[in-house]
């Protein structure tokens, strides 16, 4: 019988012919799903490999399967990063990672500036969080999760990029920033109470582009969330 439902292994790759899975996603075929040898269900790396597997062994905390086949997905000739300050609250910033993951955002860094609050984070419970959103959506990528700075990001090179802030005299929307399919996306999103103005000074000297969300104060997990949206529906 074919279970139509994702489970995740960093181990996977196309050479690969079995597999031991680890102990979280084991338990979950086990003793949540209740899987038996023989049932057959997909497989994701999170790296664009996707295997249809059959368990052959039920071990006390282990699944071992079988790889059946597999496919091989290519990577979007639209990279889109998402620089977003980091946020206070834990909860607010897992959701926001799992909604970016589930839109495809290819990068996420979380910004240290002058106005955040905490900068401490737990990127290993991020990409946990990351991962359960591609098993979720079935997005064969998985977003490289990060923390950075202002002047660390603007030395990247992209084909459009832009930063958003409080400032409403900006004029120039996402829809007209982003028309044009570019192979490398990038917009930054200030942190609960926005960034300075030498932040967004650093940015406009760099070539990046000021971009309205719109006319209402939007927190900061949605206005990434927001933004996510519009420009990979103009991929």
């Amino acid at each position: 019988m074919f279970q139509e439902r994702y489970f995740y292994s960093r181990e996977l790759t196309k050479d690969s012919t079995n597999l031991v899975l680890d102990e979280q996603e084991s338990h979950h075929i086990i003793h949540v799903n209740k899987y038996n040898i023989g049932e057959r269900f997909l497989l994701m790396n999170g790296e664009g490999i996707i295997s249809q597997v059959e368990i052959v062994e039920l071990l006390k905390k282990t699944v071992k399967v079988e790889i059946r086949g597999y496919e091989i997905f290519t990577p979007p000739t639209n990279i889109l990063t998402i620089g977003v300050g980091i946020l206070k609250n834990r909860d607010r910033m897992e959701w926001m990672i799992e909604k970016l993951t589930e839109l495809g955002v290819h990068r996420i860094i979380l910004l240290q500036t002058h106005r955040t609050e905490r900068n401490k984070v737990n990127i290993e419970r991020l990409e946990k969080v990351a991962i359960s959103a591609i098993k979720q959506s079935g997005n064969p990528f998985m977003p490289k999760i990060s923390i950075s700075t202002i002047d660390e990001i603007i030395l990247e090179e992209a084909t459009i990029y832009s930063i958003a802030h409080c400032n409403h005299t900006i004029k120039h929307s996402l829809k007209e920033i982003y028309k044009e399919t570019a192979p490398k996306k990038t917009i930054l999103i200030g942190p609960e109470g926005d960034f300075t103005e030498e932040e967004v000074a650093k940015c406009l000297n760099k070539g990046f582009k000021e971009v309205s969300l719109g006319d209402l104060r939007l927190r900061t997990e949605t206005a990434a969330i927001y933004a996510a949206s519009i420009i990979q529906s103009l991929a």
